[in-house]
């Protein structure tokens, strides 16, 4: 899907408007309480956001009576990724590997110079898979936002 297909995409809209949301509330928190208890307050709230993710796809997973692996969080995922982001996916049951070249909301994030912000709300994936699977460990060497074209590499591990 190229980047004009994804703007018309209903996923992709609301998409946006997510990541739009969320810049602006950062914002507002991080001017409002200064940078450092102002991150502070956001991290926190992104962990307990992440976390309450990662407990509905362990719910879901468990119910089915499935394996709390990789796969199965992958299969099981609450979010329509393949449509916010151009990503290379290789997953096992005990290996996560991701390289994405584009993602709506780190395009969002940097349209509004809002990277730092940005990259607090990536914490919560460590969050989604430590509540989903307490054993998963996870490493992220690279953010989009990182600047100089830089790509995303997402690594987890069972």
């Amino acid at each position: 899907m190229d980047k004009n297909q994804r703007k018309e995409d209903p996923v992709v809209i609301v998409g946006r408007l997510m990541a739009t949301l969320y810049y602006f509330v950062g914002k507002e928190v991080v001017d409002t309480c200064g940078k450092e208890k102002g991150e502070e307050l956001i991290r926190r709230a992104i962990w307990k956001f992440g976390t309450y993710r990662g407990k509905n796809i362990r719910k879901t997973v468990e119910e089915k009576g499935l394996g709390l692996n990789l796969e199965n969080l992958v299969k099981h995922y609450d979010l329509p990724v393949t449509k916010l982001s151009d990503s290379d996916v290789k997953v096992t049951a005990t290996l996560y590997k991701e390289i994405t070249r584009y993602c709506t909301f780190a395009q969002v994030w940097k349209e509004f110079k809002g990277e730092d912000l940005g990259k607090i709300y990536c914490e919560q994936d460590f969050a989604l898979a430590k509540a989903y699977n307490s054993n998963i460990e996870c490493f992220r060497p690279h953010n989009i936002m990182d600047g100089g074209g830089a790509n995303c590499e997402l690594t987890m591990k069972l």
